[in-house]
């Protein structure tokens, strides 16, 4: 059945379907949990960040005004062209920006800076930086500019810095901007307080511009990698196998770069009263927009057991996913799995790839819970979670069919099922007026021989294991 894979890689399979009339009718009335049941204190190892609800005193607060300290440094080989100033107002104000209006106005930053460039005590190529550098280098890199700003800045306060390099890109291996993220044994002492979060933007950030501020501060908040964590640049294709391009904990230039419901709550900016923690049974709830700041149901939390959860959130185009598609994003959460390894993970469509959200009418069957998209109205979607799902049934009808006439032949394409009787489907059968049928794993066929003038009516349907669905027939006169 689609309902979970057994690759290497841990991918989630989902069936994709539209709930046949009356399914949820039999279902026995779902079993509402308490929201400590869906919160849990759990973490992933020794790890500096988190996506668990173990508290973590030493990051920056996610809550509040956030005194954050930028830091312009350049190096006697690799001198600095433009004003700090000018740097700074190209990208450091935006994405600050960005995490207030993702939390909406819960954080906000007082800057201290920019001051200037400040002078690196060494060339940049007596540096080891580098993507994979080790954490002793990092902190040398950054002690090293603190050291070189301390007389000018007041580091008492500061509770996150920014350490800015020149973006002309001619340093080899300076072009990744990683956050630092360490505790009161491993930071930087100046003016009497240890600075232990934060982030040095390499010269990468003149592509990435302010989002890779978002990004990275957001890791001294807890928020862990969501893209998979390798040696060589996250660029590469795998390198979103978990979520795709949602959040921008996976990718910086993703389409839809909101963070998850899961994210925002564990950084506060849900509250426990907005997560609905579903048993088992049916349970309907009707969710609100993740981006937007109305005080409705932001997610919906099923426990699958151990430390895995599915969550369930709605999706529309507003706030930073302004081309995100809308509708149910469904993903399975584990803490207990360490950034860059898949601690979240949206499952997959039927050709492998990471899958849309739901739209109306639609269903989905993943790790043995299947949900139902009733309704929209407005930003919000009206869903019904069954745990465990229905008992599988035959296929609705292909979707989508067309027929073109290409000559002397004539090309049938359809698309699968949306209702796919909530397992797979194995194959299609189709056959030419009341011929044979003929079975298929593809969804386009091709007839020969046909003639100018000829009126052809080709019939189509699903198979799955339970047996085929109804029959769409698709009519057209060769011309």
């Amino acid at each position: 059945m689609w309902i979970r894979t057994a690759t290497a890689c841990g991918a989630l399979i989902a069936a994709v379907l539209v709930a046949p009339a009356g399914s949820a009718s039999a279902a026995t009335e779902g079993v509402r949990l308490t929201v400590a049941d869906c919160k849990p204190m759990v973490k992933a190892g020794d790890h500096v960040v988190q996506i668990g609800f173990t508290p973590l005193p030493d990051r920056v607060p996610s809550r509040g005004t956030v005194d954050v300290a930028t830091i312009f440094v350049d190096f006697s080989d690799e001198p600095a062209k433009l004003t700090a100033q000018a740097y700074y107002d190209s990208f450091v104000p935006q994405g600050l920006q960005i995490m207030e209006d993702l939390s909406h106005g819960r954080v906000d930053f007082s800057v201290n800076g920019p001051h200037g460039w400040f002078r690196m005590p060494k060339p940049a190529s007596a540096y080891t930086y580098y993507r994979g550098m080790s954490g002793d280098d990092h902190r040398a890199f950054i002690e090293d500019a603190v050291r070189a700003a301390d007389p000018y800045v007041d580091f008492s306060q500061t509770q996150a810095f920014i350490i800015v390099m020149p973006p002309t890109g001619k340093i080899e291996g300076y072009a990744v901007s990683p956050a630092f993220v360490g505790d009161q044994s491993f930071g930087v002492i100046a003016d009497d307080n240890v600075l232990m979060n934060g982030t040095t933007i390499g010269t990468d950030w003149q592509y990435m511009r302010p989002v890779v501020v978002a990004h990275e501060i957001l890791h001294t908040m807890r928020l862990v990698d969501l893209y998979k964590m390798q040696p060589t640049l996250p660029e590469q294709q795998d390198a979103w196998e978990y979520v795709g391009h949602y959040s921008m904990m996976s990718n910086y230039d993703a389409i839809t770069p909101e963070l998850f419901a899961w994210e925002r709550w564990v950084l506060d900016w849900i509250g426990d009263s907005q997560v609905a923690c579903l048993g088992s049974g049916t349970n309907q709830v009707a969710l609100d927009s993740v981006t937007l700041s109305s005080k409705g149901t932001k997610a919906a939390v099923v426990p699958l057991g151990g430390t895995r959860f599915l969550a369930l959130e709605s999706r529309t185009r507003r706030g930073v996913d302004t081309a995100s598609p809308e509708g149910i994003l469904p993903y399975v959460v584990d803490p207990a799995i360490g950034t860059g390894e898949g601690p979240i993970r949206v499952p997959r469509d039927r050709s492998g790839d990471i899958m849309k959200p739901l739209t109306v009418g639609e269903t989905l069957v993943v790790e043995g819970v299947g949900v139902e998209v009733l309704s929209r109205t407005g930003n919000s979607y009206t869903i019904k979670v069954h745990s465990p799902a229905p008992s599988p049934v035959i296929p609705g009808p292909v979707s989508g069919a067309r027929a073109q006439a290409l000559l002397s032949s004539l090309a049938v394409t359809w698309r699968a099922p949306l209702h796919t009787g909530w397992t797979d489907i194995t194959g299609y059968e189709y056959r030419v007026g009341s011929g044979p049928w003929t079975r298929t794993s593809d969804t386009r066929v091709t007839l020969k021989g046909a003639k100018r003038g000829q009126r052809i009516t080709v019939q189509v349907r699903a198979i799955n294991s339970v047996g085929a669905g109804p029959i769409t027939r698709i009519t057209t006169r060769v011309t």
